[in-house]
């Protein structure tokens, strides 16, 4: 798995966040040193500023850690891996698993390359615009009644994009996002979302039976909140508050800027 993404790995305590260190405090992750626990091998190598970094792991510990100059060579970053027989006992995975999984990671992480490996094929996903191109391929199946309501904002560290529009039948379509995943069983994210909708109806004087919203919603907040011990729900009343005023606030000042769409 490749990517021209810079991945940032920082020393510490004589080992690498985030694949041989852990660290304590919101948003720091702990799937990098998961990763490397259930690797039989493997091997991260990273290019930046002209220096490539070798990080090479077996069963979780580091057998090498190197890092040599590379003149002219782009930012990137590769994993190579094989997951530890010893953990599971199945370790055959379809390749379409990981084409799923890129083809959605990349519109949320617009202009960033992303190539699968496998021993048949490589394939690379990329996306421009990001969850535009995601929405034009997510709405597909419905009658658009306007042009895509959209947006980025920001507030407390909540950084949130939306974009949705009306369509011709009643029910309400909703894909969001948290942190680049998602969180299945919902939660304060998505009653935000729904909350603010319902708002919305009374401050632009929409009917109330109106079609319904075809959307998808993406908030980076490092510092979420989860119920619970599997991050299956959002818990937190913080990111529903800023999200629920942030979407309506905007939906509205969107709205303003585009006296069309509001005709």
């Amino acid at each position: 798995i490749s990517s021209d993404a810079n991945l940032g790995l920082e020393h510490q305590t004589d080992d690498v966040f985030p694949f041989g260190a852990f660290r304590n405090g919101p948003g720091r992750g702990f799937e990098g040193l998961v990763f490397t626990a259930l690797s039989a091998q493997l091997s991260i190598i990273t290019v930046i500023n002209n220096q490539s970094y070798q990080l090479i792991f077996q069963r979780g510990q580091c057998v090498k850690d190197e890092m040599t100059p590379c003149s002219d060579a782009l930012s990137s970053t590769t994993f190579s891996f094989v997951p530890d027989t010893q953990i599971f006992q199945n370790v055959s995975l379809s390749e379409v698993i990981f084409e799923s999984y890129f083809h959605r990671i990349c519109h949320l992480f617009p202009g960033v390359k992303f190539r699968f490996s496998s021993e048949t094929k490589t394939t690379e996903y990329f996306s421009s615009n990001g969850l535009v191109d995601l929405f034009q391929s997510f709405s597909a199946p419905f009658q658009i009644l306007h042009e895509p309501i959209h947006f980025h904002a920001s507030q407390d560290n909540v950084k949130l994009e939306l974009i949705f529009a009306f369509h011709s039948w009643k029910e309400n379509w909703f894909i969001p996002f948290i942190n680049h995943g998602r969180a299945v069983e919902g939660g304060s994210h998505e009653a935000a979302f729904n909350q603010a909708l319902a708002e919305l109806y009374g401050v632009l004087k929409i009917p109330s039976k109106p079609n319904g919203v075809v959307a998808i919603m993406s908030i980076v907040y490092p510092e979420v909140v989860w119920e619970g011990s599997i991050k299956a729900k959002i818990g937190d009343e913080k990111l529903y508050t800023i999200a629920r005023k942030l979407i309506v606030d905007n939906v509205v000042s969107w709205i303003g800027e585009h006296s069309h769409v509001a005709d």
